[in-house]
């Protein structure tokens, strides 16, 4: 168990590229927000633009989350990988896709768990002990990998894994969270 570690969760379900074969939605969002507020932890959006509407007062899906979008120089701070590890070693855990702020997860030691829907995790991100990758049932077939088994077989060495059955994340996120804040 970490120390003195606050109970707050680092969301990052928007990215800047590769969008429909990255981002979460807003109401996949909106649910894992959910879980970590009914696990008793705060969410901390990484959003350096302000852009999520989880955010927001009176919108739909509004969970009360804080986002990083609300900090002074939050832009120059969003583009700096110092910054990101500094904000996400201080969170309890760390929930994204794959993007910057989630390699930078995978630099400190706070459990990070990336989601992975429409392309495989091996030439994208490196392995890492403090990173699980949840990728759907099936992923090795994903591309670009395509079941080349050189791949398979160092990926499998290589890294944690947890995979989901239905085409939707969330359950299985909430799944590891859970775990986490047993430890």
């Amino acid at each position: 168990k970490r120390e003195n570690t606050p109970r707050v969760v680092a969301l990052h379900y928007r990215g800047d590229s590769a969008k429909d074969k990255k981002d979460l939605t807003h109401e996949q969002a909106a649910l894992i927000c959910k879980k970590i507020e009914g696990l008793g932890a705060s969410v901390l959006l990484i959003d350096w633009r302000d852009e999520s509407p989880l955010a927001m007062d009176g919108w739909k899906y509004d969970c009360g989350a804080r986002t990083t979008g609300k900090m002074p120089q939050s832009l120059d701070w969003g583009k700096d990988a110092e910054m990101n590890c500094a904000v996400i070693s201080q969170c309890a855990a760390f929930v994204g896709i794959d993007s910057g702020p989630a390699k930078c997860a995978s630099a400190t030691d706070t459990p990070a768990l990336v989601v992975w829907t429409r392309h495989h995790p091996a030439p994208f991100h490196d392995p890492a002990p403090n990173t699980t990758h949840l990728v759907p049932r099936g992923f090795h077939g994903m591309d670009p990998v395509g079941n080349a088994p050189g791949v398979v077989a160092w990926f499998n060495r290589h890294y944690k894994v947890r995979q989901y059955d239905d085409s939707d994340p969330v359950r299985e996120i909430g799944n590891w969270l859970e775990e986490v804040f047993k430890k």
